[in-house]
């Protein structure tokens, strides 16, 4: 025998029934039984309210309660409690009754037998066990779920609601009972298109995952924004039953977004209309300096026309980086397919003139690009920008100087890298190499605006860029595009 010891409670009135049901317990394979036996439900109470047992028997025929009314007394005045249901009458509807009530087993008694009985007791107090478990589990998770700060919406494969925490009811302001069985989006997306909603049951059906903002209604008319993070849910057998979302407000937010790129975008026009009246008045300046040059003999004041004119012409300069700034900023994409061999030919036909080309080595390398598309503007822009630092910034007392520039494709896009060999840029400030008007080296005679602007560009095109670079040895951009091909596509549709 099992040194597994179980405290049973009998409760039944007929002697010759308990004393049978005693011998069937003396001699449990699987564990020792320690049972008390009473005859009236009444002292099975009085029993239960000072003692734990693991499992109750419980006859149906008592003196002082008849039938399934026991069971029900008993379950209601002692909750959780596993109860075998011991009758004398081998009866269907009562067996599935007694366990509707609560029962965790029904046993005809001139049916019994010790291994029946023993069998019956230790797999009733393992099912309440495990349930125990599994509800303790469940009253944690929905703890888990309810006390979310995102609301948690569950729906099956029709988009049906099954399940929505206190968060998402209070931020929709539908109880539980007004959700349960509806369809979410004709509740929650009001007279709005849901074929995105659509969409999106049907990424679940195929087990995908993801992220996406939406404009839901509340019960009372309001709309607001939410983020949702939609998951499928899966059966035993890896199907997809359905669609767990978590939804985060950030109606805020948006209009935080919104009331941000509409600041951004007056001051943009603000400062576009007042670089271009700027110019106006430089322009003239700096007509005014030439024009003082071909009259004025005196050296003193030459030079200082000269540092008119220089000063004139860098805020010129400035000014026309701001405007380029602003210009890939507002524009919309164009579009085209990309030869790279004729857009590199056609960039260092441009900056043959910079002092030390004819003494650098170029190589280029083009391999796996076919069928390639973003704006030609921009991407020439960025380009002629990396190339022309490259060149410019050669070491000058070297032979051997070189720019290597090599576009390799890949399933999503290009990687572009430009590699020279000229100053390089001290590693204390490579942090700072992109921010707006700041010079990487005291040689620069820039604005201190064009790396800022290939960023700005870069990211306009949906890619990054990265540099690395070591004084005096050389520097390396590296560039990574995506191709757009696909958006030219839903733009030529």
């Amino acid at each position: 025998m099992s040194d597994k010891k179980l405290r049973i409670l009998l409760i039944e009135d007929n002697p010759a029934d308990a004393r049978l049901i005693k011998e069937y317990c003396r001699n449990f394979e699987y564990f020792h039984a320690l049972l008390t036996s009473v005859s009236s439900l009444n002292e099975g109470f009085g029993k239960l309210k000072n003692d734990f047992y693991d499992a109750i028997l419980l006859d149906l025929s008592l003196p002082d309660s008849q039938g399934i009314e026991s069971l029900q007394k008993l379950s209601k005045s002692f909750p959780g409690q596993t109860i075998i249901v011991l009758t004398g009458i081998s009866d269907k509807n009562s067996a599935i009754a007694a366990v509707q009530e609560g029962a965790q087993d029904f046993l005809v008694k001139n049916e019994l037998s010790p291994e029946l009985l023993m069998r019956s007791i230790l797999y009733a107090v393992e099912r309440k066990r495990i349930g125990d478990k599994v509800a303790e589990s469940e009253k944690k998770y929905r703890l888990l779920i309810n006390t979310m700060n995102e609301g948690v919406l569950y729906v099956n494969n029709q988009n049906t609601v099954l399940f929505a925490n206190h968060r998402f009811c209070e931020m929709t302001g539908y109880s539980m009972d007004e959700l349960l069985g509806k369809k979410a989006d004709s509740m929650l997306l009001g007279d709005q298109n849901n074929s995105m909603i659509k969409e999106k049951v049907e990424l679940r059906k195929k087990g995908i995952a993801d992220q996406y903002e939406l404009l839901m209604q509340k019960k009372n008319g309001e709309k607001i924004w939410v983020l949702v993070n939609g998951t499928p849910i899966y059966d035993e057998k890896g199907e997809v039953i359905g669609s767990l979302g978590t939804h985060t407000e950030i109606t805020e937010h948006k209009l935080n977004i919104t009331k941000l790129l509409e600041t951004n975008r007056e001051l943009n026009t603000f400062i576009y209309k007042s670089s271009h009246d700027i110019r106006g008045p430089l322009a003239s300046i700096i007509g005014l300096a030439n024009l003082a040059r071909m009259d004025v003999r005196e050296p003193e004041a030459l030079k200082y026309i000269d540092l008119i004119a220089q000063s004139t012409n860098r805020l010129d300069s400035i000014l026309t980086d701001l405007l380029e700034t602003i210009r890939i900023k507002q524009l919309a994409l164009n579009l085209k397919q990309i030869n790279f061999e004729h857009l590199l030919n056609f960039i260092l036909k441009r900056v043959n003139h910079i002092e030390g080309y004819p003494k650098i080595e170029f190589k280029i390398n083009i391999r796996r690009v076919n069928t390639f598309f973003t704006d030609h503007k921009i991407l020439l822009y960025i380009l002629q920008n990396m190339i022309d630092n490259a060149v410019r910034y050669q070491k000058k007392d070297v032979d051997n100087a070189f720019v290597h520039i090599d576009i390799v494709g890949s399933v999503s896009g290009v990687n572009i890298h430009i590699e020279d060999n000229g100053i390089g840029i001290h590693s204390d400030i490579k942090d700072s190499i992109f921010d707006m008007f700041y010079r990487g080296n005291l040689k620069s005679k820039g604005t201190g605006l064009g790396l800022y602007i290939v960023k700005i560009a870069v990211e306009k095109l949906r890619g990054t860029i990265d540099l690395k670079s070591d004084e005096g040895k050389g520097t390396k951009v590296l560039i990574y595009l995506p191709n757009l091909e696909k958006e030219m596509i839903v733009k030529g549709n």
